[in-house]
């Protein structure tokens, strides 16, 4: 499906797995000791062991199958959250055919309030389709979180370095279709 010629093609990518990611699988599999990590690691967690490792790998997939060539990518944002600008800088940094990264600062994964305020996240996620709206580009990779890109979307929630394709339309993302993750290619 393409984008309309008003619409605008979208990639989100969830960031690498993060030591967060670690202690809340920890956590949902019952070790309580785990929500003393959970909360010391607060919101900005680097990445863990395995998240670098799936950098490593999804970097050389991206490189190799030109991905950002390939689909005309002209912009790449990011969170301010460190998991998802290393995620960004891994995937689509440091080459000059790439294209610029941004960072967004209101672009950042769901916080407890948001859990028990959704309006307060869905009124973040208004606020992103407004500067997407804004933005000159048509074709742009989002690099953030997955409960994010779940409530933007209303599909389902990417493994980390999992790539949706979407149409924004101006006021809204829908998902087209799920790319094969870069890190386990």
């Amino acid at each position: 499906m393409s984008p309309t010629p008003e619409a605008k093609r979208v990639y989100l990518v969830r960031h690498a797995e993060s030591e967060q990611n670690v202690a809340t699988r920890k956590l949902e599999n019952g070790d309580l000791g785990a929500l003393i990590t959970v909360c010391r690691l607060g919101m900005d967690a680097q990445l863990s062991q395995a998240g670098q490792e799936q950098l490593e790998a999804a970097g050389k997939s991206m490189r190799s199958s030109g991905f950002a060539d390939k689909h005309g990518v002209q912009l790449v944002v990011h969170s301010p959250l460190q998991r998802a600008r290393d995620t960004a800088i891994a995937l689509f940094g440091g080459h000059p055919t790439l294209p610029p990264l941004l960072e967004l600062p209101f672009m950042y994964e769901r916080t407890p309030v948001e859990y028990l305020m959704p309006s307060l996240f869905d009124a973040r996620i208004n606020r992103i389709c407004t500067w997407l709206a804004a933005r000159p580009e048509s074709v742009l990779v989002l690099v953030g979180h997955g409960q994010l890109w779940k409530r933007a979307t209303h599909g389902p929630h990417l493994d980390n370095v999992g790539i949706m394709e979407c149409t924004f339309n101006g006021s809204s993302l829908t998902a087209v279709k799920q790319h094969p993750n870069p890190a386990q290619t």
